[in-house]
């Protein structure tokens, strides 16, 4: 019986483990962005859905143009407040990503080597 009681507690541990980083945020983003150095700042709101099915990736879905951002951001830091991650995109640019779990506020910051840049605000569900 300790032994059936013992794997039953080694089970629920690994689940909560396993299953605790999951997540999906829903956002409408206020987004600010220009095209090269001398380009002028324009804004406009953006949804995104953001999720992770572990503690390793993230996966951000543009709803604008109907397709993932690639590659998957990589989490490199998670607590029970926050969630910080980046990416590189094949050394063209730098995208970094923070959400905070407690009341969903989220930056989302894509840099370019080409110029433009991109930054990403606002609170998620």
């Amino acid at each position: 019986m300790k032994k059936f009681f013992l794997f039953i507690y080694l089970f629920l541990t690994w689940c909560n483990y396993s299953f605790a980083n999951s997540f999906t945020y829903n956002c409408n983003l206020n987004s600010k962005f220009k095209f090269g150095s001398d380009g002028q700042w324009d804004q406009k709101y953006v949804k995104f859905t953001i999720s992770s099915s572990g503690n390793k990736k993230i996966k951000i879905y543009d709803h604008e143009i109907g397709m993932y951002y690639s590659p998957e951001m990589t989490i490199i830091y998670t607590d029970e407040k926050m969630i910080n991650a980046v990416s590189i995109d094949d050394y063209s640019g730098l995208e970094g990503l923070t959400i905070n779990k407690k009341n969903g506020y989220t930056h989302l910051v894509f840099l370019s080597s080409k110029d433009s840049t991109t930054v990403h605000f606002g609170f998620c569900k």
